[in-house]
């Protein structure tokens, strides 16, 4: 497979835009070298425990990787275990459909879900899917997936649910380790791609980033359990100063 170099920074976007702060400050310091760092550190513990590979191979620097390249599955896998945010804006303008899934009435903000939920958007820009928009982002259902498979870069309907079984077992993963630092995986965002083994052989693995503050949403455990007030250990403070 070809091979490529992945140079991260410290820049900060939210919404689809890279903001910038006084006096010419562009981004927040070391944070790129934070997230290569938390990124790799969930990618080795996926491959210790045996889910899948990913990407890279290498980390030469703090603010670069050596990555196979892969063919990206067009979906940003979104999975949820409380109602908060996007999903909550929804909810609360009284909507019970999400992504094709019907959640359930009474439930509150930052409440915990009855089950891990996988709440799927597109990568980019994808046209000619049937019922999808042709804009980034845009939240899909399972069956757009099993409908239109070859259009989101799946090369069988079978790897649908493999890559449900890997976004499942990562996030158990992270949020098992966050647990025992008393820290709450909310939700996060994984992506996947194909690449080939030193046989030839497709195979499934996790790509971009992972469990990391920009990709993800992570409460303080104590303050949350304590008093119900949530305090942001992640991007989305930033998100919520915006709106």
């Amino acid at each position: 497979s070809q091979l490529a170099v992945m140079v991260i920074s410290d820049r900060i976007s939210a919404f689809d835009c890279i903001w910038h702060g006084e006096n010419g400050l562009n981004g927040v310091p070391c944070k790129g070298a934070a997230l290569n760092a938390i990124s790799n550190h969930w990618f080795k513990l996926f491959r210790e425990k045996g889910l899948a590979d990913s990407h890279i191979l290498d980390i030469p620097h703090p603010l670069v990787w050596i990555v196979q390249k892969a063919r990206p599955v067009m979906i940003e896998a979104i999975s949820r275990q409380y109602i908060t945010g996007s999903m909550w804006r929804s909810y609360s303008k009284g909507e019970r459909e999400f992504c094709g899934l019907q959640i359930p009435d009474g439930l509150n903000n930052n409440q915990k879900l009855p089950e891990l939920l996988i709440t799927p958007s597109t990568k980019g820009i994808l046209k000619g899917i049937p019922g999808v928009p042709e804009v980034d982002d845009v939240n899909i259902s399972r069956l757009d997936i099993e409908n239109n498979f070859k259009a989101f870069n799946f090369s069988s309907p079978d790897d649908i649910a493999k890559y449900e079984k890997l976004l499942k077992e990562g996030f158990q993963v992270i949020s098992e380790a966050l647990a025992d630092l008393d820290q709450i995986f909310v939700d996060t965002k994984f992506e996947f791609g194909y690449v080939r083994d030193k046989s030839g052989k497709e195979k499934l693995i996790y790509m971009d980033e992972v469990g990391t503050p920009d990709s993800s949403r992570i409460w303080d455990g104590p303050s949350f359990r304590d008093s119900g007030k949530v305090i942001e250990k992640s991007k989305e403070g930033f998100r919520q100063l915006l709106l």
